[in-house]
Formats: C-alpha cells, sequence, structure tokens
C-alpha cells in the first residue's frame, strides 16, 4: 500500500494541473462571487437580484435562492475537472516515455500494474475529489459574504444555511463526478492505451475515433462504428438522471408536478438505482477494463531503450 501511495504522491508532483486546476476556477469563482457581492452591500435591490428572491426575509424563498445561487457554477467546475483529466490522462503514460523517465522509474521495485494503476486512480478519484473539497469550500466562502450582505440590507442570513440543501448540493457533484467517471470510463481507457502507444503527436490520436467515425459517415453503407460511441457518449443524461421519461414527453404540466411534489434540491435529479441497473454501463466498464490491461502490456513489454 505505501509503494502505491508514493506513486500516486508523485503523480500530483509531476502533474500539478490535478490540483491547480481544480483551486484555480474555484478561486475564480470565489472572487467573482466577492466581487458581485461587494457591489451589492448597501443595495437591497442588487443583493434581491443576486439571491434570486423578492423578500430578502422569506426563509422558503431564501432556501430556493440559495440553491440556484450555490449551484449555478456546478457545471463550469465539472467542466473544467473533464478538460484537466482529459489531458493528464493522453499525457501521463507519453510524458515519461517523451522525457526518458521510463527507464529510471521502471528500475523502482514497483510494477507496470500498479504504475498504470495510480494513473488511474489519480484521474478517476484525486482529480474529482480535489474539485468536489474546493467547490464546497468556495459555497461556503460565497455563503459566508452574501450571509454578510444579506445582514446590512436587513435580510435574514440564516435561512441560507440549511445543512440539508448544501449536502445535497455537495452529494449531488459527488454523483455526477462519480457517475461520469465510470460511464466514460472506456474513453478513460481509451485515452490512457493511447498514451502508453503513441509515440508522438498524441492529441491526435486521442481523437482519432472521431475521425474515424466521420470518415465511416462519409462513406456510403451501414455505420457500425458511429452508432455505438455516439450513443454511449451522449446517454450520459438519460442513464443517471430520473427526469429523462418526464422530459422526454415533451409534457411540461408532467414535469412541474414531478417537480412541485419533491423539495427542491440538485439531488433530486440523480438517479442511481436506474445508472447502476443500466446495461450499457457494465459493458463499458469491460470495454474500460480492456484497454487498461492494453496500456499495463504496453508499458511492461514495450521496449523504450
Amino acid at each position: 500500500m505505501k509503494p502505491f501511495v508514493g506513486l500516486l504522491k508523485r503523480e500530483l508532483r509531476e502533474h500539478p494541473a490535478l490540483y491547480v486546476g481544480p483551486l484555480g476556477v474555484n478561486l475564480l469563482i470565489a472572487v467573482s462571487a466577492l466581487m458581485l457581492v461587494a457591489r451589492a452591500i448597501g443595495s437591497v435591490e442588487n443583493l434581491r437580484n443576486i439571491v434570486g428572491v423578492i423578500d430578502l426575509a422569506d426563509p422558503a424563498a431564501l432556501e430556493v435562492g440559495r440553491n440556484a445561487l450555490i449551484a449555478s457554477p456546478i457545471a463550469f467546475v465539472i467542466g473544467v475537472t473533464i478538460v484537466v483529466g482529459y489531458f493528464y490522462f493522453i499525457d501521463c503514460l507519453y510524458a515519461e516515455r517523451k522525457e526518458r523517465t521510463i527507464l529510471f522509474f521502471k528500475s523502482f521495485p514497483v510494477t507496470d500494474t500498479a504504475t498504470v494503476l495510480s494513473k488511474l486512480v489519480c484521474g478517476v478519484v484525486i482529480l474529482p475529489a480535489l474539485s468536489l473539497v474546493a467547490f464546497a469550500l468556495t459555497q461556503i466562502f460565497v455563503l459566508i459574504i452574501v450571509s454578510v450582505a444579506m445582514f446590512f440590507a436587513g435580510g435574514s442570513p440564516g435561512a441560507l444555511w440549511s445543512l440539508g440543501g448544501i449536502v445535497s448540493n455537495w452529494l449531488f457533484i459527488f454523483y455526477v463526478l462519480l457517475s461520469c467517471a465510470l460511464w466514460y470510463a472506456p474513453f478513460i481507457g481509451f485515452l490512457l492505451l493511447v498514451s502508453a502507444w503513441a509515440k508522438r503527436a498524441v492529441f491526435l490520436w486521442s481523437i482519432m475515433p472521431f475521425i474515424a467515425m466521420h470518415a465511416e459517415w462519409l462513406i456510403p453503407g451501414p455505420n457500425v462504428l458511429t452508432p455505438l460511441v455516439v450513443n454511449h457518449f451522449i446517454g450520459y443524461p438519460v442513464a443517471a438522471f430520473a427526469v429523462s421519461e418526464i422530459l422526454g414527453t415533451n409534457d411540461e404540466s408532467a414535469f412541474m408536478t414531478w417537480l412541485q411534489d419533491r423539495p427542491l434540491n440538485a439531488l433530486m435529479f440523480a438517479d442511481p438505482g436506474g445508472f447502476v441497473r443500466e446495461p450499457a454501463l457494465w459493458v463499458g466498464l469491460m470495454i474500460a477494463a480492456l484497454f487498461v490491461i492494453g496500456a499495463i502490456f504496453l508499458r511492461r513489454y514495450r521496449d523504450d531503450s
């Protein structure tokens, strides 16, 4: 266990983007929120616009506004996490061959399996965990400065600090990050395989499936690769979230009825039960395992001398 922890620490040292990315984007959110709230101090109207409520003394309205306020940057944080993870996966095995450090690391009493799995854990577990922690701290900071502004505006900031609503947002982003990692595991495994195989132009090789799909679409005849990849790529929202069937009916009244029957928080959209019952999830995980095994095989038997 200790050597594996050492491998994880090495990855963090060699790839600072794993923690700089999440910290940077959340710092940007915190600074933006601070500047926005600073302009609203002393102006009740501006503060109402920030929180999204008419009556700053209405606890129910403040809870809804609070959820919208602290959940609004979620997509931005998740997007940055995905971008950082993408470039990490295509570089993690390629860089050590490009910089000729692989011969040095292979002299250590650590298996190739442990090395590849440490890189997988860094991208799938540690990076999302750092994003989640940084986002939680940012949310608390935003709530503090909004509470201070509300206090000076004569509002009731206590309603902003409902523990259930805050934790539900944290659980929701944890669910999104975890389910994304599991659903897109075949793409992650493919990026690891490319990183272990490509001698140069690793970015170009990483997007080669999309080039192949475009070529297949241009060639007359039945498409095989494109429907499989595209359907899995865009199938995540339907598999992971509970409102897909209602939204698919285009019945707005049914959706509003469904919405009103539940407490308003981001977690109500999650559908972990339906997600784990999705056959495409398990097929994708098996494909991802084959890609990871391929990356381990290449690192073990490839001659990089």
